[in-house]
């Protein structure tokens, strides 16, 4: 009898561990080993004028990591690993070489940090720098000096931020949208003074929005899209007159996304991949903006659905590296390795 007992407890166990466990198991393996979901299939009659080819791969996969141009290099700093843990891991891809060369180590573990070339270094400002996107935000910032390979602290930000937009306005930097509590503040840092100004500029309309898409062109810094924490993605296009200091709402993107990513190329501008967190699918839209116009003109889609990857505009070639192929909690497990190239038709990019 007391046997009988003992088999029938562990049976019992063992339903109850599979009814738990079993599900958690069965939902990492499709994290893990499915192809993500897309938001939109891929459509059939859009023009390939863009066509493709691979790079090197990157050494040290990562989601959410910050990424700059500078000197024919795109540099890759931090991000997040499997388990949703920042990392210092900081990286160069040489175009001209197709080459990797892994820097010194940020100096504090980061993901969604802003990396901006101004004055041929490297500002890195903000971020996460705890697991996943909770507090805390980071209110620290560095300047990376190339030739020497070191990292130097700079004056703090006026509060935290993280996830944000950063673009080189001549000699100082402008520092936009993103999650943090001013979030609609823009805040300009002046390396002469190592100060930043927090009430030069108009605010940035509302909604406060965080991962947009973002592209300074001709004076104007334009953002596509974002989301706002629970809230969903949006769709709306803003412009920033970075000399009248006044901002003018554009139409509407194609389809609503974050964690785009927006490239100058020539007179337009390019708005590729993304994602959708409420669906947890990736965005692997091809899209060409005429800011002259304000009209969108759709391409044949990526090579590879992905989100919060770098890009450059590289000897009339759009080079895209790294990113996560994944969605949502998909994300830490499906991080792309992929260095892929395209040859545009004319200089134009249309």
């Amino acid at each position: 009898m007391v046997r009988r007992l003992v088999v029938v407890g562990l049976v019992i166990g063992v339903v109850a561990v599979g009814v738990v466990v079993g599900p958690r198991l069965f939902q990492r393996i499709d994290y893990q080993f499915l192809p993500p979901p897309l938001c939109q299939p891929p459509a059939t009659d859009l023009p390939v004028t863009v066509s493709w080819t691979r790079g090197a791969a990157l050494p040290n996969p990562r989601g959410a990591a910050a990424y700059a141009v500078l000197d024919g290099s795109i540099y890759q700093a931090g991000g997040f690993i499997q388990g949703w843990q920042p990392t210092t891991t900081f990286d160069r891809y040489d175009m001209a070489e197709d080459q990797w060369v892994t820097l010194a180590p940020l100096p504090k573990a980061l993901h969604r940090a802003g990396l901006t070339a101004l004055g041929g270094k490297l500002y890195l400002t903000g971020g996460f720098d705890g697991p996943f996107f909770s507090e805390p935000r980071s209110t620290e910032a560095w300047v990376y000096d190339p030739p020497t390979d070191t990292w130097s602290p700079i004056a703090a930000l006026p509060s935290p931020r993280a996830a944000h937009a950063a673009v080189a306005l001549d000699d100082r930097l402008l520092l936009l949208a993103g999650d943090g509590p001013n979030a609609r503040q823009l805040w300009e840092y002046d390396p002469l003074t190592n100060s930043w100004d927090t009430d030069k500029r108009t605010l940035l309309p509302e909604p406060a929005r965080d991962n947009p898409g973002v592209a300074l062109y001709d004076g104007q810094v334009f953002l596509f899209g974002g989301r706002w924490r629970e809230t969903g993605n949006y769709g709306m296009v803003d412009v920033y007159d970075v000399a009248a200091d006044t901002w003018e709402r554009r139409g509407d993107m194609p389809a609503p996304r974050s964690t785009a990513i927006a490239l100058v190329v020539g007179d337009v501008i390019h708005l590729m991949g993304g994602q959708e967190i409420e669906r947890a699918c990736t965005n692997g839209q091809h899209e060409v903006y005429d800011p002259l116009t304000d009209q969108w003109t759709s391409l044949a889609f990526l090579p590879s659905a992905r989100h919060s990857f770098g890009a450059a505009f590289w000897g009339e070639k759009l080079v895209l590296v790294g990113g996560a192929a994944g969605a949502g909690p998909r994300m830490q497990y499906q991080f792309s390795d992929r260095v892929d190239i395209g040859n545009l038709p004319s200089s134009d990019g249309g």
